[in-house]
């Protein structure tokens, strides 16, 4: 059984009183709670207002809540970021901004200040210690090592409303166990309440805990603060508490499972909320991260607010609960790195409310966008423009789990604070939802823009939950023991289990474990062929540098192929063959609509939309003919990225060419998302059936047929619904794009297509210096005629290509591409990748 804390730090009464009487701390008095099955427990006042040397004319203490209706009561909470005013950060800032910070430290709060008012408890993540120019015991270990001037940022904290904070993070341990404790004594001493830190284990795991009372209701709130259990934070860092010694509370997935799991068994009807400190920086969520939250959601969790993203992330609600995967920063003063890591600049504020009727506990989640690329903004985080929240909901949208139903759980509103998200399901099962969403914002949820969310990589980059690194050469071992099994980036009949097995095959050494690649953990494969250390992780092969530092086999020409237009010149200028096309700034939808109009009859086939840097086929828009298709793919491909890449239609297939060193080492086509009729089952029943086919194949199990909005919507564009029954022998198409990640068939075309295409594809590739492995997408109008101007062109390199298709085809001859990549390396010199 849990023991509920009975520290006068974790607790606190809030009694919400009915309209017209005030909301407020209630004088200094203290009263005993017992709970049912646990010790009675000491509540008491949030402590006394501060003192210090800022200004400002506005009271600390929050104005009471806003009330809705005569008989409506509700008991706010607010969640932010992470939080920094970051001294250490100010000081490389402008001269204007380091005066700022001295002589007017809330400006860097005053136009997101509205949103956290009228609140009965704001928490935030304070990602700092409270400690002028300490030392620090990893100087030279940790690139950013932040601290903020004690007296002012407490101060700033008490006067926006800050009632308490996580101290579960990275960075609240760069100075050592000593500064830690410090700032939590500071931060408790004006009031201001701290979790997820503490001196041993017991005391870090403890969670904040509030008892609320509406009316004739009343329950407990917990609250539990983690950081990412990560290899890096426990061994080498040494961040986590020890049985006597302070230090943070780590978010071991079953531990932390368990402890959430006897909250609930103890604590039936208590609101339990999960606040971690996880995901890589700038990053979206980790398949990891989608599978540890629902796990968390299972034991018991209501609701999981993340943050250490720096950046807002996606958003799920299941019937176990509901998850905002990160809320990024609040106000956090570093320059931050939103542009060179191609991020969205926005973050989020969430106000849970809740309330009670007819006996029946209710909630409302609203989460407003706020821009917090201080580049942008010149350090004043700011809520968004109409524009921007548009933007942030439809790239949430493409980001979610089901985008077909994002607009049947969140819809876009806008109040008095401004745009936000209104979740309008239940935050979980044991609640009501007292969301009221507007028909306006209904309906802008049904014309979501959205594509499916894929599986993303980087499974396990976010915490060590798999256990230690295991070494050894077998490749079951690498791939079911060390990495999720249902994982198409590690499991069964994935890149990483091919290579492995063809690394057993020629007698190369290898271990399967984590490696740190450009500052992120990563399940990988390590092995040394002649001298060359290699990693290989999610279908991308690195090689260690003489410094120490790792890049890709393909160095600088991976550049190039990233951005599919500087592609496209750079092979147009060598004479081959490459579809017209230009790029447009997703503001720029008149120029893109000009374009359109005057190459409409140019372009016979029609034109392709697509963002200028994507990957796996997403947002790829096809065969559009109108300006009213063509303004529609730009408006989704604007919604989700700055560039839109617009180019003329080729007739044809699209075909995979793997190039391995000078050569085309096996093809393979992709046979869009489909199914054939029988005459007698609809498209909806072959679906199912199909997908039962599917799961018996080892790469195509990972992506099942679906019908979402894109297939309804591909499916009525031929005259058809899922209820159709086509006829015996009638293929149907749900799609138009040919990628595996997409639910199409990978057929093996080694053998059919033109040998002139391997050469065209060989020379072409070849032309790009450092090019040494990579996936080469060619539209081939006929594969059996030889390659011409005019009946192909190359759309895109892939540098990461995957080969569990050429291994496991849906039809055709299997090849063993994994074998020819390590054939292929074992030729290779240290000089031969500029070592």
């Amino acid at each position: 059984m849990i023991v509920i804390p009975t520290t006068l730090q974790f607790l606190n009464e809030i009694v919400i009183h009915e309209i017209g009487l005030p909301n407020t701390h209630f004088g200094h008095s203290s009263d005993t709670l017992r709970t049912e099955n646990g010790p009675s427990i000491r509540t008491t006042d949030w402590g006394t207002e501060p003192t210090g040397a800022l200004s400002r004319q506005q009271p600390a203490a929050a104005e009471p809540p806003t009330r809705h209706g005569p008989h409506m009561k509700q008991f706010t909470v607010v969640f932010t970021g992470d939080t920094s005013l970051g001294d250490w950060y100010v000081q490389r800032a402008e001269p204007d901004i380091q005066r700022r910070l001295r002589e007017q430290p809330l400006s860097f709060f005053d136009e997101v200040e509205p949103l956290v008012t009228d609140k009965d408890l704001f928490i935030t993540n304070f990602e700092s210690v409270l400690a002028d120019n300490p030392t620090s015991p990893l100087q030279g270990q940790k690139n950013y090592l932040g601290w903020d001037s004690p007296e002012r940022s407490v101060d700033a904290l008490k006067r926006i409303g800050v009632d308490a904070v996580s101290l579960a993070n990275n960075h609240t341990m760069d100075f050592g166990r000593e500064i830690l404790a410090d700032t939590a004594a500071k931060l408790t001493d004006v009031g201001i309440h701290t979790f997820g830190a503490g001196k041993g284990t017991s005391k870090a795991a403890e969670p904040l805990v509030r008892r609320i009372r509406i009316g004739d209701h009343e329950k407990n709130l917990y609250v539990l603060g983690a950081l990412k259990n990560s290899a890096v934070m426990r061994e080498q860092y040494r961040f986590f508490a020890t049985e006597t010694e302070w230090g943070l509370h780590p978010l071991a997935t079953r531990a932390v499972a368990h402890q959430i799991a006897e909250l609930r068994a103890d604590d039936p009807d208590a609101l339990i909320i999960l606040y971690p400190h996880w995901g890589q920086n700038y990053q979206w969520a980790s398949d990891l991260m989608w599978r540890t939250s629902e796990r968390f959601r299972k034991a018991g969790a209501d609701l999981i607010i993340g943050h250490g993203a720096h950046m807002l992330q996606e958003l799920n609600v299941s019937q176990h609960g509901s998850t905002v995967f990160s809320l990024g920063n609040f106000v956090f003063n570093s320059r931050g790195r939103y542009t060179s890591l191609n991020a969205p600049p926005y973050s989020l504020v969430s106000r849970l409310s809740l309330g009670v009727s007819a006996g029946r506990w209710q909630a409302a989640l609203r989460l407003y966008p706020i821009v917090t690329d201080n580049v942008d903004t010149t350090y004043r985080s700011r809520p968004v423009t109409r524009d921007e929240a548009h933007a942030v909901f439809h790239t949430l949208a493409a980001r979610s789990a089901e985008p077909s139903a994002f607009g049947r759980s969140y819809s876009l509103e806008k109040d008095g604070r401004g745009w936000h998200i209104l979740q309008t399901r239940p935050i979980s099962a044991r609640y009501d939802s007292a969301a009221r969403p507007s028909r306006r914002g209904q309906w802008r949820g049904k014309r979501l823009l959205a594509t499916p969310r894929d599986h993303y990589p980087d499974a396990g980059a976010d915490q060590a939950t798999q256990g230690d690194a295991a070494t050894g050469t077998s490749a079951s071992t690498a791939a079911s023991a060390q990495f999720p099994p249902g994982s198409e980036r590690y499991g069964p009949g994935s890149t990483h289990e091919c290579l492995a097995k063809a690394l057993a095959a020629r007698g190369v050494p290898y271990s399967a474990g984590k490696a740190t690649i450009r500052d992120r953990s990563r399940p990988a494969l390590r092995f040394t062929i002649n001298d060359i250390p290699y990693v290989s992780s999610a279908a991308i092969i690195y090689h260690a540098r003489d410094d120490g530092s790792t890049r890709t086999v393909n160095h600088r020409a991976a550049r190039v192929a990233k951005r599919k237009d500087l592609l496209a010149h750079i092979l147009d200028a060598r004479s081959f063959a490459v579809p017209r096309g230009s790029t447009f700034g997703s503001a720029r939808k008149r120029d893109a609509l000009l374009y359109f109009d005057a190459l409409s009859t140019t372009f016979r086939h029609g034109f392709c939309v697509k963002p200028v840097d994507g990957s796996l086929g997403r947002d790829v828009h096809t065969g559009i003919t109108t300006r009213a298709a063509f303004e529609h793919a730009f408006d989704a491909v604007a919604a989700a990225h700055d560039e839109v890449l617009v180019q003329e239609e080729l007739p044809g297939e699209v075909y995979r060419f793997l190039y391995v060193g000078g050569h085309v080492a096996a093809i393979r086509t992709g046979l869009p998302m489909n199914v054939r009729g029988d005459g007698e089952r609809t498209i909806a029943q072959l679906v199912a059936d199909k997908n039962n086919t599917r799961r018996e194949n080892p790469i195509h199990q990972y992506y099942p047929l679906e019908i979402g909005r894109p297939q309804r919507e591909e499916l009525d564009r031929q005259g058809r619904t899922p209820e159709s029954i086509p006829a015996a022998g009638e293929t149907v198409y749900l799609a138009q794009t040919s990628n595996l990640h997409r639910g199409a068939d990978m057929v093996d075309r080694t053998d059919d297509v033109h040998p002139s295409y391997k050469d065209e594809v060989a020379r072409a590739v070849s032309s790009i210096p450092g090019m040494h492995i990579c996936g080469a997408d060619v539209i081939i109008q006929d594969h059996h005629a030889p390659a011409e101007p005019g009946n192909h062109g190359i759309i895109e390199l892939n540098t990461g290509p995957g080969v569990g298709g050429h291994h496991y085809p849906w039809s055709g001859q299997p090849r063993d591409a994994a074998g020819d990549i390590v054939d292929y390396l074992l030729t290779l010199k240290p000089a031969d990748l500029g070592r």
